[in-house]
């Protein structure tokens, strides 16, 4: 049994940026029905022999273009239905803080809190994957088309990868993206995930990652903070959206020569990188290391980079005030600790040459 599970195509939700807290009936937008057309004309070869989705309209929008002249009913099935994050206020950054901090309040593991007329991130889970083992006892034998929601697609590819709940935003879900899934009678297979190609890889987008990412990289003079902002100036003039984000890291834990490391230097460092909206998903990109570096990263459109950096991301407000004032403190930090970071340079200078 190969499926295919697709999240659905631009909704009204997604062109407002709402943060879907109560579980909200959108409308597809009207580059959402054309995402719709070409995803059907991608499928259109495709003989299905079931095709499920989500009771809210959104889902059946976006397949109706690939039903449309097919004797296939559309089985309609609440538990692919996205995460109700019920009544809280402010994003999911926020969300991710009050989980957390009720967590500990209650003494209970983070994925069982409940949020105020909501759902635990373990009640959609159990959801997913009650829904994933009765298709597998219907045992079909050909293809299936799941159309449902980013947060329903990640715990599904969540559980079969086994990743940790930190790694589950980092699977990327844009609008449309066909994950491709296989189930060999024992176990499931990833072939695919967050293929666009339908809609059209960024190719502007990776060129200009790719130009900034190959100037030398300098701790200095043109450090992760530098080639960010100068790649999100150039992305935002090319008409795609973006968002700044910040690691906390310990330069002990990354990897550099002890004798580096004895050298007077910082406890902990901020580093940044970006998430850049391809289709109505936001992708980590992370160009800091130039190609002549033994480790640097590649970006394909589709999926995220690595950040480059062993380290945990700040979020919201916290965030916001460290990008506020890294414009006094990376000019000092730089100046305090420069033997270090001059160290640091001559290190990767070494590395290029390897």
């Amino acid at each position: 049994m190969k499926v295919y599970l697709i999240r659905h195509a631009e909704s009204e939700g997604n062109v407002k940026k709402s943060f879907d807290k109560k579980l909200n009936d959108w409308n597809l937008s009207k580059k959402g029905e054309k995402q719709a057309r070409k995803l059907a004309r991608k499928l259109k070869n495709l003989n299905v022999e079931a095709v499920y989705g989500s009771t809210l309209s959104r889902t059946f929008q976006t397949a109706k273009p690939f039903l449309k002249n097919k004797s296939i009913e559309f089985i309609k099935d609440k538990r692919l239905n996205e995460f109700n994050h019920g009544e809280i206020k402010g994003n999911w950054e926020e969300a991710i803080k009050y989980r957390k901090k009720l967590a500990k309040k209650l003494g209970i593991g983070f994925s069982e809190v409940k949020l105020p007329k909501g759902e635990s991130i373990k009640d959609h889970f159990d959801k997913t994957n009650s829904f994933m083992k009765d298709l597998i006892n219907k045992k079909y034998k050909g293809n299936i088309l799941i159309f449902s929601h980013g947060g329903t697609n990640r715990s599904i590819i969540k559980s079969i990868k086994k990743l940790d709940l930190n790694e589950l935003q980092k699977i990327p879900q844009s609008n449309t993206a066909i994950n491709e899934l296989e189930w060999d009678g024992k176990n499931w297979k990833i072939n695919k995930i967050n293929s666009i190609k339908h809609l059209g890889i960024p190719k502007k987008a990776i060129k200009l990652f790719n130009k900034v990412r190959d100037s030398k990289y300098d701790v200095l003079t043109n450090n992760c903070w530098d080639k960010h902002k100068k790649l999100q100036k150039r992305l935002k003039k090319a008409g795609f959206g973006t968002l700044k984000a910040v690691e906390k890291f310990k330069w002990d834990d990354q990897k550099l020569p002890k004798e580096i490391l004895k050298i007077p230097h910082p406890k902990v460092d901020y580093y940044l990188y970006l998430l850049v909206w391809i289709h109505g998903t936001g992708n980590i990109i992370d160009c800091s290391f130039d190609k002549k570096l033994p480790y640097y990263n590649k970006w394909d459109g589709e999926n995220h980079t690595k950040v480059l950096v062993n380290g945990t991301r700040i979020l919201s407000k916290e965030k916001e005030k460290i990008i506020e004032k890294s414009k006094e403190e990376i000019p000092k930090r730089l100046k305090e600790y420069h033997k270090f970071y001059d160290a640091v340079n001559n290190f990767w200078e070494e590395q290029r040459k390897t």
